[in-house]
């Protein structure tokens, strides 16, 4: 019972609703990583729309500009980090207007200063360079972008002007433009900025979760700068069957030093507390739940055990405690505490308990990163169960016969789910968001925590690959129900491919870096296999390899083909004949019959 529970509330648990799972997640942008916001400010442009620069100058009263639109085109951009500042230096190609008004009004009559309206035919800066500088706090659901070195922007004035005063009108206005200017420009890059590295931690969604985010620190140092935040987690899918019961351990939420020796851009990590509130919200409110479907693949997984007389098989699980999670250098240990099963059928027309179990299941995941497949992987390993209470009467005889079956099961739980539970695929290490491409390089399990490190591309980046593999396969051997295939494909980029298949239009097999694959359980008559090709930057041929098989019942003559022939010896049987169709192509493989 206990294999299967543990299977299914691990690694099959019915979706329920957990939301507000409140914990550790953290993310740590480097220099590298800055560099690639650069890029995404690099070649932008706005308008500086009529700004208002009016004001006393000298013995002026008014000295304004009116109907002023100044194009603004962005070159490039540098984000440095300098102990608790972000630096922030923007080389400008082109800040350019024409046809606006410059005048001067002065209601004094004691000096001497000429009233004059003018029109500037044009003014362009050449060489412009904006300095500021920007500290970055959290706030809340979102991150503040504070100015706390004013900008400064300097450059060269290149005017045609129809008329002006005097060298003090030029020069206000030569200042008033950059003074504007600049102000308007630390009010729209520290929010580009802000907005990027925000939309780089705060939402997103995986499966059926949502996740959003509540920033709680940033740190600014040499190396990095650091976000700190608390999730938010919303299950999409169905209900499950929530409950009252609530327990559980929090775990740590240490804060995690990003102190791997890495080339990559970005990080983000993830504690222990983290983990264990989304364990807990998820036992709150239905997740670890056992429905009828699972409870049926359980009975049917241990129908044979029961003697044969024995019919209408109940069965009832439950998992009294949210799983617990504690993260080290080694890897994630768990603990199910208190998980239990109870079977009854009926024997001899009545009702009766024929298996009754409860205990603890402990043991140690280890997550690994398979580049192979571009995909997370997840093994399970140094399982035991702790038995607390077991009643098997109708399984056990004996003084000892208990104790015996108590032995057997926590050794075949350990062995069952070990070997269910190895390299299985959890999550892509690719993904596409935005105009961004992400792949994640490492991965470590460290005190409290597990960080994950992530190289950062634009979607034209030329490392990115876009083109689809083209997909292939061969028949290697047969036999009456089964067929080993060799796979394989072409690609525009050197590195290893992904393989998928399935029989007759049903489900496809999970992405598998595997080059030959034995598929069993091949019916007589015609059957249909498929295979796809999928490479490193998760890009899948869209027309995947097919072909027919037909297989005659081994129970009628064997038909011959002048197609070729293969041998009796290896996994080929006495009977039947598998004939390849595809591609208007006959491939028969035929056995020869032994000659009495």
């Amino acid at each position: 019972m206990l294999p299967s529970l543990l299977a299914f509330a691990l690694l099959s648990a019915p979706g329920a609703r957990a939301d507000e799972v409140e914990g550790g997640v953290q993310a740590a942008l480097f220099p590298d990583g800055l560099d690639f916001v650069e890029g995404f400010l690099t070649d932008l442009d706005f308008t500086l729309e009529d700004p208002d620069l009016g004001g006393e100058v000298g013995c002026y009263d008014e000295l304004a500009v009116e109907d002023l639109y100044l194009t603004v085109e962005i070159e490039s951009v540098s984000l440095d980090l300098r102990g608790s500042t972000l630096a922030v230096r923007v080389d400008f190609g082109q800040i350019y207007a024409e046809d606006f008004g410059v005048y001067g009004e002065d209601a004094d009559t004691w000096d001497s200063c000429p009233e004059f309206d003018a029109q500037v035919e044009y003014v362009e800066v050449h060489d412009a360079v904006l300095e500021l500088g920007l500290s970055v706090r959290a706030a809340g659901t979102g991150l503040e972008l504070v100015i706390v070195e004013d900008p400064v922007l300097t450059g060269d004035l290149d005017t045609d002007v129809a008329w002006f005063p005097d060298d003090l009108v030029l020069g206000y206005f030569e200042d008033a433009l950059f003074e504007a200017a600049g102000d308007k420009l630390g009010e729209v890059l520290p929010g580009l900025v802000r907005d990027f590295l925000q939309d780089a931690v705060a939402a997103y969604s995986f499966g059926e979760f949502t996740v959003d985010v509540r920033f709680e620190d940033v740190d600014l140092d040499p190396d990095a700068l650091i976000m700190r935040a608390s999730p938010d987690i919303d299950w999409t899918g169905v209900d499950g069957c929530p409950t009252d019961r609530i327990s559980g351990t929090p775990g740590d939420s240490p804060t995690l030093r990003f102190e791997q020796v890495t080339e990559s851009d970005f990080a983000v990590g993830v504690t222990e507390g983290a983990v264990n509130e989304l364990f807990l919200a998820a036992w709150r409110d239905g997740y670890f739940c056992f429905t009828e479907d699972n409870i049926a693949e359980f009975l049917e997984l241990i129908a044979g055990a029961f003697d044969p007389e024995v019919g209408s098989l109940r069965g009832t699980a439950s998992l009294e405690a949210a799983p617990e999670i504690r993260i080290d250098p080694d890897g994630l240990r768990f603990s199910l505490r208190d998980i239990g099963a109870r079977v009854t059928g009926q024997l001899d027309g009545e009702e009766e308990e024929l298996l009754e179990i409860r205990g603890d299941i402990n043991g140690r995941l280890t997550v690994g990163l398979d580049q192979d497949i571009s995909a997370f992987t997840v093994s399970l390993v140094e399982l035991s169960l702790d038995v607390e209470h077991l009643d098997a009467s109708h399984l056990a005889s004996g003084e000892d016969g208990e104790a015996k079956l108590e032995s057997f099961l926590e050794t075949w739980l350990a062995s069952w789910l070990t070997t269910l539970a190895q390299d299985m695929v959890l999550f892509s290490s690719r993904y596409h968001l935005w105009e961004i491409a992400l792949k994640v390089d490492e991965m470590h399990a460290v005190e409290g925590g597990v960080e994950v490190y992530v190289s950062l591309f634009h979607a034209d980046d030329p490392e990115v690959d876009h083109t689809p593999p083209d997909t292939s396969f061969a028949l290697l051997e047969a036999g009456d129900t089964w067929v080993e295939l060799e796979l394989s494909g072409t690609d525009d980029r050197v590195g290893p491919l992904a393989y998928s298949h399935r029989l007759d239009g049903g489900g496809w097999s999970d992405w598998s870096g595997e080059t030959t694959v034995l598929l069993t359980g091949i019916q007589p008559g015609y059957t249909r296999i498929e295979v796809v090709a999928r490479d490193q930057w998760l890009n899948v041929d869209p027309t995947p390899a097919d072909q027919w098989l037909e297989v005659d019942d081994p129970g009628e003559t064997t038909r011959s083909c002048a197609c070729g022939t293969a041998g009796s010896s290896g996994r080929h049987g006495a009977g039947g004949a598998l004939i390849w169709l595809g591609g208007g192509l006959i491939f028969g493989l035929l056995r020869r019959r032994e000659v009495g």
